[in-house]
């Protein structure tokens, strides 16, 4: 009898335009990317391993969330093993296979034109976005909001200052989302949004240079070569806003902000840190009230038992991050709010019993 090579899934051409899948290139999130492989290919955890060269055991934590993916090169064994099309590898900060180089790890000026020597006017004015909407549902920050656009005055050019600032808040309190809303608020204003996964500073560099690219920079450029770039053409812009997520401290991305900023540049910055005042105005974020909590529960579980939502909202400790995936549990599960609410309170007995805490496992951190 012939066996199974576990090795043996095919992804989907279709596989890598999905709005999740590119939700997951985005943010650089490896685990979310295994799921998806999982889901739609019928990828098994051997399977990603023959494919990838990566442990089992460290899928394993990758895909549960207790391990982060950060470097290039093992980026590129997941972009070589699935088989990741170009567009896809340039999101994940990869060069094309043609070039088979990571983007920010250029051979200086020797190897291509140097932005120096690039003309005058070239700067491209094209409309640039790559801003997620929040998800569906989302509400409860008016006040929030408006103090973010309070700080983004319509600037008239005359100092170029860049208006900067820090949405600061503790996991799982809807950061990221907020961020988010703003942009799709106010998408009209600007004629570039860019949207950088910012835990680590190697992921702050591949973000902009990967926006240096898409505006024209070479893949052959060094990381300092590209940074000059992007800078000479975000001050040449009419109006621009960068999206800093995650940021972990105001050291890790102060050189990545430009003095100069043009007619109208704009930086939002999320963190749980709330140290920024020297680079940035904070807004400090809270959880949601218990009324918008339910609602949003409600909305997201299509359960119309509002008194239920209400109390589980509470028992959640009203954190967007921990409602999103009871809403998820209850979709996947096809069961009720009060069911589910019946076997949170059991399982936090549970996990208090063993002195463990409260615990949301397998959140999903994209709402940070």
């Amino acid at each position: 009898m012939q066996r199974h090579d576990p090795s043996d899934f095919v992804v989907p051409d279709q596989f890598w335009d999905r709005p999740d899948t590119r939700e997951a290139l985005h943010a650089r999130d490896a685990g979310a990317l295994f799921q998806l492989v999982r889901r739609y290919a019928g990828a098994s955890q051997t399977g990603l391993t023959m494919r990838t060269g990566i442990a089992k055991s460290e899928i394993s934590a990758i895909m549960a969330g207790r391990r982060r993916v950060t470097s290039l090169e093992r980026f590129e064994s997941i972009a070589d093993g699935l088989g990741m099309p170009d567009h896809a590898r340039v999101q994940i900060g990869l060069a094309p296979q043609a070039s088979s180089r990571p983007i920010a790890a250029g051979s200086g000026p020797d190897a291509a034109q140097s932005p120096a020597a690039k003309a005058p006017g070239t700067t491209r004015s094209g409309r640039v976005w790559s801003i997620l909407p929040p998800v569906r549902g989302f509400r409860g920050r008016d006040s929030e909001m408006a103090a973010i656009a309070s700080c983004m005055p319509t600037h008239d050019g005359s100092d170029g200052a860049v208006a900067a600032v820090a949405v600061h808040g503790i996991a799982g309190v809807g950061k990221t989302q907020l961020a988010r809303a703003y942009a799709d608020n106010h998408k009209d204003d600007y004629s570039l949004g860019w949207w950088i996964s910012a835990e680590t500073r190697l992921e702050i560099a591949t973000g902009i240079g990967q926006l240096a690219i898409r505006l024209g920079a070479s893949e052959e450029w060094s990381s300092a070569e590209l940074l000059n770039f992007l800078f000479e053409q975000l001050r040449n812009r009419e109006s621009w806003l960068l999206i800093f997520d995650n940021v972990a401290a105001a050291a890790d991305v102060e050189s990545f902000i430009p003095l100069d900023g043009g007619p109208r540049g704009e930086v939002i910055i999320t963190s749980r840190n709330p140290s920024w005042r020297m680079l940035a105005t904070p807004i400090g974020i809270d959880v949601l009230g218990v009324d918008s909590a339910s609602k949003l529960l409600a909305d997201w579980s299509d359960d119309e038992d509002s008194a239920t939502a209400e109390a589980l909202a509470v028992e959640l400790g009203q954190l967007p991050l921990a409602i999103e995936q009871a809403a998820a549990y209850t979709a996947d599960t096809s069961i009720s709010l009060g069911e589910y609410l019946d076997l949170f309170r059991t399982e936090r007995a549970s996990l208090l019993e063993q002195g463990s805490g409260l615990a949301y496992s397998g959140v999903d951190r994209r709402l940070r």
